[in-house]
């Protein structure tokens, strides 16, 4: 449907939050095959299952972020969404960001060996993220700009990416 409508690439979902559905070998091969005949790329996963299981605070989050490397890392993906809304949102939440500082930096080096972009989307302003990003201090840790989200949130749009430079950023 994506080269029908003349996409160039889709994001797709890894699954719900008790399964990385993306794991399984069969569908792997299939994305795989889809990908090659139809011409149409997967940059970049998502990963839903946050939104029911936050990752700062569900320990069966530290398994589907491991699991979704290795099916991004499988399919070639090179870059997984970590929604961080609702039960798992950020702001005014210190001891939740620490968490999450804490869980990346022991997830990092196996992303990096992957190849695989970790990008942060959450309602945080630019220099919220970039602190997040710089105590991870990894390459593979960046944010997953969404313009729409930090116009909705009154931020400075044009400040902040400015700010990103596209070095900390994969911007959608």
């Amino acid at each position: 449907m994506a080269k029908k409508f003349g996409a160039d690439g889709v994001q797709v979902s890894v699954g719900g939050a008790d399964e990385c559905v993306l794991c399984i070998d069969d569908i792997q091969r299939d994305y795989l095959h889809a990908i090659t005949e139809y011409g149409v790329e997967v940059p970049s996963l998502c990963i839903g299952g946050f939104h029911p299981i936050p990752y700062k605070s569900d320990e069966r989050a530290d398994k589907l972020l491991s699991d979704s490397i290795d099916a991004c890392e499988a399919i070639r993906a090179g870059n997984i969404l970590l929604p961080f809304f609702g039960k798992g949102d950020l702001r005014k939440d210190a001891k939740g960001v620490d968490v999450v500082v804490e869980k990346l930096k022991n997830i990092a080096p196996k992303a990096e060996k992957a190849g695989v972009i970790l990008g942060l989307e959450n309602c945080l302003t630019a220099e919220e993220n970039l602190d997040i990003i710089k105590r991870v201090g990894s390459p593979a840790v960046k944010m997953y700009y969404d313009t729409e989200n930090s116009r909705s949130f009154g931020y400075d749009i044009y400040k902040e990416i400015r700010m990103l430079k596209g070095k900390y950023a994969v911007f959608i």
